[in-house]
């Protein structure tokens, strides 16, 4: 009663204000919790409920890439690797878990975490050295991380891979120009390192011939001084 009386008080964009307010907290979702369904339902038994749930978290991942959701797709892509097989023998499954992997790269990379966008690029060509895209996200990541030399040789394998995709010789361009970058950087810095390791150590050399003139100079006027005295004693 008390709630209606102060409400009814209210201009009316007020009164549609607080309403909208309340029922955003009270139908906005916490992070995960559209899918905590299967996120946090125990990976079966059976391969074949397995394989259900494996198809489920796929299904989800690739709408919330497409909404731009990445910390949910990420979350169910990881989910989704630990439902997966891993048989070494199985070429199937090792190539459906380097998707996932790479997937994740792409997550991770989308989210601004380089280092985990690598590991899971380069467990991605562990899994499938034949896997285009997974050398690609590893170009990608290894370029962010600074680490161009292995950026470049990870997008040279894919150009290897796939000669005819036009946007591989466009990436290695880019990264090759931006290694050329970074090298020259690089060699800036150091000349200026250098520089002012040079003004510093000519410093410290000034201020050391400093010392030792007023030291030459206070021992002469103390010789100086000697030998005054020992004339006015004489």
């Amino acid at each position: 009663k008390f709630q209606v009386l102060v409400i009814a008080r209210q201009p009316i964009f007020l009164v549609l204000l607080l309403l909208l307010v309340r029922i955003t907290m009270n139908t906005s979702p916490s992070p995960f919790r559209a899918h905590s369904d299967v996120l946090d339902a125990p990976i079966p038994d059976s391969d074949s409920s397995k394989a259900a749930l494996l198809e489920e978290l796929k299904r989800r991942a690739k709408g919330a890439i497409q909404a731009g959701q990445w910390p949910d797709a990420r979350a169910l892509y990881d989910k989704a690797t630990h439902c997966a097989t891993s048989d070494d023998d199985d070429k199937a499954q090792q190539q459906q878990l380097a998707i996932l992997n790479a997937n994740l790269a792409l997550c991770c990379g989308k989210l601004s975490e380089w280092k985990e966008s690598c590991h899971y690029a380069q467990t991605a060509v562990e899994l499938d050295a034949t896997y285009t895209k997974g050398y690609w996200r590893l170009g990608q990541a290894r370029a962010q991380l600074e680490e161009f030399p292995a950026a470049v040789r990870a997008m040279q394998r894919a150009m290897e891979l796939e000669p005819n995709n036009k946007a591989l010789p466009k990436e290695l361009q880019s990264l090759q120009q931006k290694q050329q970058a970074y090298l020259e950087k690089k060699e800036q810095e150091k000349k200026k390192k250098e520089q002012q390791d040079e003004t510093t150590t000519t410093r410290v050399e000034l201020k050391s011939d400093n010392k030792d003139t007023q030291s030459t100079t206070t021992t002469n006027n103390n010789t100086n001084t000697n030998t005054t005295n020992t004339n006015t004693n004489t």
